[in-house]
């Protein structure tokens, strides 16, 4: 029997998923969608014109190379902002039939401007930006790309990232504890969407003694998790790598640990794990470090 979804009320207000021209895959779209189902968010669908591009394609001396024959043109404002309009048509039809199929309520913006800006001022410390990947790899390296996932992980907000393709949406929830700061909200949110799919958590950490462990099944059991789903695996170390390893044998669906955990405290190290697991990852902005920010 399925579990209530997560309180996420009590830590998380929203979670923004950031879209652009260069698009986001289909399944990306409903693993971001049933992840929010499972936490009780409202998604927001934020669609971001960025005015770089459009303020380079009025240069007269910028020529644009079409991708199937390699002929060049000249970029043309009117039409790049026609194909925008179309392009943010696209993404809230496809937004909108993620939300359906996962029972998820959800709103829809597009907003013009400079990318890193209208994150700042647009993503809170109680909300979870979503960072889908391209699944071409032009877009994935195009400056849009490129620009939202630094803005997001420069960003005070928990940050979603999901891979092109998604490997699973089906498995455990494996949540890395680290030996800094105070974990227990990590655990309880862990412990929270495991319950609410009916799926095992699985908890990594380099140092699980007997007390850890027992907080650790405590808080599961709080969260509705009985203690036959809860599975501690040691890490031979504090890395990316070890992470990797250790769940290479495990089916899962989602990978939560703190914000710059593992070193991973820009948006190369956390796009290079996710393409290795091939799973979304939940990177939790500690309440204490927002507020320092």
């Amino acid at each position: 029997m399925r579990t209530p979804q997560v309180a996420a009320a009590e830590v998380f207000r929203r979670m923004i998923i950031a879209l652009g021209a260069g698009g986001a895959s289909e399944e990306g779209l409903a693993a971001a969608a049933e992840i929010a189902a499972l936490m009780g968010l409202e998604i927001e669908g934020l669609f971001i014109e960025d005015e770089a591009v459009l303020g380079l394609s009025a240069l007269p001396f910028l020529r644009e190379i079409e991708a199937g024959s390699l002929a060049s043109r000249p970029f043309e404002p009117a039409r790049l902002e026609s194909e925008m309009r179309l392009a943010a048509g696209a993404r809230h039809r496809a937004l909108a039939a993620a939300a359906r199929r996962s029972r998820t309520t959800f709103s829809f913006q597009a907003v013009r401007g400079e990318i890193e800006a209208i994150v700042s001022r647009t993503v809170g410390a109680t909300d979870i930006m979503v960072v889908i990947e391209p699944r071409g790899a032009a877009e994935r390296t195009s400056h849009a790309a490129v620009t939202m996932r630094r803005a997001a992980m420069r960003s005070h907000a928990s940050v979603l990232y999901v891979p092109a393709p998604v490997r699973r949406r089906r498995g455990a929830v494996a949540a890395f504890v680290g030996r800094d700061g105070d974990q227990t909200e990590l655990l309880r949110l862990a412990a929270r969407i495991a319950a609410a799919s009916d799926n095992d958590l699985v908890v990594l950490s380099t140092d699980l003694a007997d007390a850890g462990r027992q907080r650790i099944a405590k808080l599961a059991g709080a969260a509705g998790l009985a203690a036959g789903r809860v599975r501690l695996l040691p890490l031979a170390d504090d890395s990316p790598g070890a992470l990797a390893r250790a769940l290479e044998s495990i089916e899962q669906r989602l990978v939560v640990l703190s914000r710059g955990a593992l070193g991973l405290d820009d948006e190369r190290a956390l796009t290079a794990l996710a393409a290795r697991l091939r799973v979304p990852i939940l990177t939790v902005e500690r309440p204490e470090k927002s507020a320092e920010g």
